[in-house]
């Protein structure tokens, strides 16, 4: 769009909320709560109320760092997965 002119070269239409649209996004998950502000007003500092084992970070770290060393992208997505959906699950 470099160049042209909003409304002159190139019309805006409003057309409203789309289906599935959200309207409000979550700054912090349900386990986390702030703890401190930054000299930005936008920028907070939280904790996590319920923490992650280190092992498990670790472990997931390892499998992680091995799968990309050897391109294997579909070991690291199952990877990421698994680790998101393990943490998930102690956070309910």
């Amino acid at each position: 769009m470099a160049g042209f002119e909003p409304d002159v070269d190139v019309p805006i239409v409003f057309t409203g909320v789309r289906p599935g649209e959200k309207i409000f996004e979550e700054i912090f998950s349900e386990e986390e709560k702030r703890v401190g502000t930054t000299q930005w007003d936008k920028i907070f500092i939280t904790k996590t109320e319920k923490p992650i084992n280190d092992k498990i970070i670790k472990k997931t770290l390892k499998d992680l760092a091995s799968a990309l060393k050897k391109k294997e992208s579909s070991f690291a997505k199952k990877v990421l997965d698994q680790f998101i959906s393990s943490s998930s699950k102690k956070s309910k």
